[in-house]
């Protein structure tokens, strides 16, 4: 494998999403973590409703980074 694919990491999820006073909802989420050599990454993916009901798509941005970082 090239040494470009060792910084990153691609997931995807299924989850129930549920608030308080509403019903469960399925969503499913891909994401890619590209990491620096410091050990920190920059996340960037979609997550998106998947149950059959109204679409809702949003665009999911995360830092990683160890604590105290």
């Amino acid at each position: 494998m090239p040494a470009l694919a060792e910084n990153w990491l691609a997931m995807g999820q299924v989850f129930l999403d549920s608030q308080r006073e509403d019903e469960a909802v399925i969503r499913a989420q891909l994401t890619m973590v590209h990491f620096r050599p410091s050990g920190r990454g920059f996340q960037l993916g979609l997550r998106g409703r998947v149950d059959g009901e109204a679409e809702e798509v949003a665009v999911v941005v995360g830092w990683w980074g160890r604590v105290g970082d």
